[in-house]
């Protein structure tokens, strides 16, 4: 549907003093401080892994060392889609409007700002259907999962087996099992904390957690708001 006359009445009226397209502030990126983002020229990318071997056994005096291999894991294809959105606008709109500069060269905007919010809520909807299991990685369960298979048998969570509202005791609880992460062969991996991500009723909380001078939680750089 066009943008016509009955659309934005107000710029046919001379008397007019200002017009303005929503006028709000808009919140800085965030999707790229959780996600890596690369560009890509094809329809589809594919990523797939490898896990490194295990720890060393016991070898007798005069005897052949054991050999390991090498597990391969499974793929993850991303499909680039397009998204577009625009505009019309009548000529009668265009030709009796009294404001035309205040009122056109503002919609490009005003199409840049939807752009940039469709980004982030399609970034978003990663973290926010993570435990849904609409979202699921190369190994086939959800991004929040307790039971990530590993390559070498057995399997690593990610998230606690029950669900726990923010504060010192599960965030104490969740720094823990990200430094006991292993590898897929069960070798200790250095993984720390570097961000915590949560939803806007959540962010007094994190503050507190995070900036207070009397809590013990130091040692993460900051945090970023994830879209509801």
């Amino acid at each position: 549907m066009a943008i016509n006359k009955a659309t934005m009445v107000d710029t046919l009226d001379a008397n007019l003093n200002e017009i303005w397209l929503d006028g709000l502030n808009r919140w800085p990126e965030e999707y790229s401080k959780i996600f890596r983002v690369e560009n890509s020229t094809k329809a589809s990318e594919k990523d797939s892994y490898l896990s490194g071997f295990g720890t060393f056994p016991v070898k007798a005096e005069g005897t052949a060392a054991q050999y390991d291999t090498l597990y391969q894991g499974p793929a993850k294809t991303y499909v680039n889609k397009t998204y577009a959105l625009g505009y019309e606008v009548t000529e009668e709109a265009i030709e009796d409007n009294q404001h035309s500069a205040d009122t056109f060269n503002k919609f490009p905007q005003a199409l840049n700002d939807s752009a940039i919010e469709t980004v982030e809520l399609t970034a978003a909807t990663v973290i926010n259907n993570g435990i849904a299991g609409s979202d699921t990685g190369p190994d086939g369960v959800s991004f929040l999962n307790t039971a990530h298979p590993l390559l070498g048998g057995g399997t690593q969570a990610n998230t606690p087996a029950v669900q726990a509202d923010l504060s010192v005791t599960s965030l104490q609880a969740a720094l823990q099992a990200i430094e006991d992460m292993t590898d897929e062969r069960g070798k200790k991996a250095m993984c720390l904390a570097t961000l915590l991500v949560v939803p806007t009723g959540n962010m007094w909380v994190a503050h507190e957690l995070l900036k207070s001078p009397r809590k013990p939680l130091k040692g993460i750089g900051a945090f970023t708001l994830c879209l509801n």
